[in-house]
């Protein structure tokens, strides 16, 4: 909340804060031969609530029964209380509503005196404990700490603190921004159904990081395979599970999102994308060796296609993520881990095989061939395009062991195939540049034989 918003969270002189002053300004003077019959003071509890946020308020000016609504919403039933979801109204957007568990929903905003709750104690405006809580909820999120130092005024009705509505704390900071203060999920003016779909796909992309059948995040909206493990079809079984509650309580939504942050996201996919690139290779040898195995394998093209479609999927995820240094760095990992696979595999892969009619074409028969060597039309060069417009300096500097053994395999002049010249002058250009512009860090890469 600004300043100027702020400056309204005073403490005003007619302010209760002590049993004596409480007394001295309610009170009417009292003359009696018997002190035995003078009024007792009321009691901390009766002028003081300090809510479960660690803000104290001013109650005495609440009736009884609303005093007791206060003390639930600010601490008996403080955990209790669960904000799912929140929005504007779609025909006016200074109206705001809140969403609560056991379809609970609060309305405040212009047009309104106080907020309304549809839980059915909110009788004659005066505030239920929802309100209460919302309140305590709004401040504390908004206000600084040294608010904390002191005791804050409800009206009468519990409708306002400090004559404060709680619609301008949003109007101030915007519903979005509350939305992220209080740890629920904004929703915008959409049809449910559209919102339920998005919330299905992308509960299925950030789960499909314990996925134990290594599925990537847009693997899940193809068709379910007709084989699965046990492990995997309980896995699924989860999913479908964990949406619905989610669908139902998007708190539950917003909580997941927070677990499985962009970060831990990014290296599992790439963890499964070097596993990916890794099985490729094998499932290629296997290919060679027994044909006729039930193993994963693939003869060349297949090969080919299937490191395409990786490089592919790496670039689109380093694009999509282009801000994020660490994302550059295991992207660029992930292209090196394929390039070099290819480039150690330049060679006829059935030169020893005679039991079978094998191609003869090398771009059907050599794995560096087929994506360096005769590239397909329009296919410019194999991981150098995407490689290439990385932030070299804060990327290849990382990755310096992997680049020196593709550069001896590219100039190795005993290999059967030279790569074109072209794609050898992009990955000196790259090469160079990232050494111009990395500073080596003592005992680290600057040991290690540099390139020319």
């Amino acid at each position: 909340m600004s300043a100027e918003a702020f400056s309204k969270l005073t403490i005003g002189e007619t302010m209760v804060t002590t049993r004596a002053g409480a007394r001295a300004r309610t009170a009417p003077v009292q003359r009696s031969n018997s002190s035995s019959l003078s009024s007792a003071p009321p009691s901390l509890e009766e002028v003081e609530c300090q809510s479960v946020s660690g803000i104290k308020y001013d109650i005495a000016g609440l009736a009884d029964e609303v005093r007791k609504r206060a003390r639930h919403g600010l601490i008996h039933q403080n955990d209790a209380i669960k904000l799912k979801y929140c929005k504007t109204i779609s025909h006016d957007p200074s109206v705001y509503m809140f969403y609560i568990a056991d379809d609970i929903s609060l309305r405040m905003g212009e047009g309104y005196d106080a907020p309304e709750c549809s839980c059915g104690a909110n009788v004659g405006g005066l505030a239920c404990k929802h309100i209460f809580w919302m309140l305590d909820r709004l401040v504390n999120a908004e206000a600084p700490d040294k608010f904390k130092s002191q005791t804050l005024r409800l009206a009468t009705d519990g409708s306002t603190v400090q004559n404060l509505q709680p619609a301008e704390i949003v109007d101030n900071q915007g519903l979005e921004n509350v939305a992220n203060d209080l740890d629920c999920m904004f929703q915008d003016d959409r049809e449910v159904e559209e919102i339920e779909e998005e919330v299905r796909e992308d509960i299925g992309r950030l789960l499909s990081v314990f996925d134990p059948s290594g599925e990537l995040p847009d693997d899940f909206r193809n068709s379910q395979p007709p084989i699965l493990s046990e492990q995997a079809r309980k896995y699924r079984e989860f999913q479908e599970l964990f949406t619905e509650f989610a669908i139902e309580d998007l708190r539950l939504f917003g909580r997941l999102r927070s677990l499985i942050d962009p970060t831990f996201q990014a290296h599992v996919f790439f963890d499964k994308i070097n596993d990916r690139a890794i099985r490729t290779f094998n499932a290629l040898d296997e290919y060679i060796k027994n044909p006729d195995s039930m193993a994963e394998r693939y003869d060349v093209v297949t090969c080919a296609e299937k490191l395409r479609n990786l490089v592919t999927l790496v670039t689109d995820y380093q694009a999509a993520n282009d801000r994020s240094r660490d994302v550059a760095n295991r992207a660029a990992e992930s292209l090196l881990i394929i390039l070099n696979g290819v480039v150690s595999r330049n060679f006829n892969a059935y030169a020893n095989v005679t039991s079978r009619i094998v191609p003869e074409e090398p771009a059907e028969n050599n794995l560096f061939v087929c994506l360096i060597g005769a590239p397909a039309t329009g296919g410019g060069h194999f991981v150098l395009d995407t490689l290439g417009a990385f932030p070299q300096d804060d990327v290849l500097k990382n990755h310096w062991e992997m680049l020196r053994n593709i550069k001896e395999e590219l100039e190795d002049d005993t290999t059967p195939f030279r790569a074109p010249a072209s794609f050898i002058s992009t990955f000196r250009t790259i090469t160079s540049e990232s050494r111009k512009r990395t500073n080596p860090e003592p005992g680290g890469s600057s040991a290690k034989r540099p390139m020319k």
